[in-house]
């Protein structure tokens, strides 16, 4: 990360959802590939290991320097980032589905500001992740307003939400 998140929330002059998701965006937007490359091997030679559960590896090594950020300035994701695999939500076709998972943004001095919602893109015809997760504010808390299309879903649609 270029900027530290304490720098670019002063840089903002904002501390909102929006803002930490546009700090959490462009980090996942520059690192992505490079973490997938080199935790491929471990992750393909892992034996008995799932995809799904590769894919959730894979995850967690992403966005553990991005909720290591968001603990230093105080803030809380609640699951972490980039969420509950287990809980989430997935469909697609299998070359690139796309599974979506959540987390709450608690500030500092507790008060909600919102959910982050990752879309994550993922193969299961082979390990391989097409495009980069994408990253979304929402004002609010509950996950239920969000259901998704039987089809994959237009990230231009999504920019509305």
């Amino acid at each position: 990360m270029n900027d530290s998140l304490s720098d670019f929330l002063i840089k903002s002059h904002d501390s909102g959802i929006h803002t930490l998701a546009r700090f959490i965006a462009r980090y996942v937007s520059a690192d992505w590939e490079r973490v997938f490359e080199e935790s491929f091997a471990s992750l393909s030679q892992s034996r008995g290991l799932s995809d799904d559960a590769a894919y959730a590896l894979y995850a967690q090594l992403l966005f553990a320097p991005l909720n290591q950020a968001l603990e230093r300035v105080g803030f809380a994701a609640n699951p972490a980032l980039p969420g509950n695999f287990s809980i989430s939500r997935e469909w697609g076709p299998e070359h690139e589905r796309q599974r979506w998972l959540w987390s709450k943004i608690t500030a500092p001095r507790g008060e909600f500001l919102g959910t982050i919602l990752v879309i994550f893109y993922h193969d299961h015809t082979r390990l391989s992740i097409p495009r980069p997760p994408l990253v979304l504010p929402l004002q609010h808390a509950g996950i239920n307003r969000i259901q998704p299309a039987p089809q994959a879903v237009d990230e231009e649609m999504l920019l509305h939400i």
